[in-house]
């Protein structure tokens, strides 16, 4: 629970908040390292000179898209309610004061920001993902299943902040005809790992 908290970071760097996460004994350790990682990789992005991560925690977040893609806080009806989101364009991530405040969803958003700074030009990963979306669309449980696994960093940051998505993915049946008998949870954690350990 990281309501007794959440000002702490406000404007802040978002490094710190994934420290929180990961120093939690809530989280399993799959969480705790990819926090870690994450971590890791923001803070070397603002020692370089590059601007920091910022979050900003916002009562009835309610965002909309401007031309140029960015981000804008808005009360407009064409604005969408959110528990959380992250703006490339600023480097931002905004988090809903009651709905965001959360592992899920706070994980979640690092991860979009992590993917967004580390592995933009990551092909390999991007080929691998590919590989592991088309194995599930040949299981049913996947078949009809409503979450777009075709988006690469929404599979990842689901994957990463998502602890029934991933319990899903452990459970998955594979077909005896399958080439790679591996479960895709074993592949996307190998593909994970390689991604966050990488140059």
């Amino acid at each position: 629970n990281l309501g007794g908290t959440k000002r702490d970071f406000a404007e802040g760097d978002f490094a710190s908040v994934l420290d929180n996460i990961a120093a939690s004994a809530e989280v399993n350790s799959l969480v705790a390292k990819a926090a870690t990682q994450m971590a890791t990789v923001l803070r070397a992005r603002t020692k370089s000179g590059k601007p920091v991560t910022k979050v900003i925690i916002i009562p009835n977040l309610r965002l909309r898209t401007k031309d140029d893609g960015s981000l804008v806080v808005s009360v407009a009806k064409n604005a969408t309610e959110k528990a959380g989101a992250f703006d490339p364009k600023t480097n931002t991530i905004y988090l809903d004061e009651e709905t965001g405040l959360n592992e899920h969803v706070i994980m979640h958003e690092a991860a979009h920001a992590f993917l967004s700074h580390k592995l933009g030009g990551n092909s390999e990963l991007k080929k691998t993902i590919n590989q592991i979306v088309t194995a599930m669309k040949r299981i049913p449980d996947f078949v009809n299943s409503e979450f777009d696994y075709s988006n690469i960093e929404e599979f990842l940051a689901e994957f990463i902040s998502n602890a029934g998505f991933r319990k899903q993915l452990q459970e998955a049946i594979l077909s005896p005809q399958a080439p790679d008998q591996r479960s895709i949870y074993e592949r996307a954690i190998e593909a994970i790992k390689a991604a966050l350990t990488s140059g």
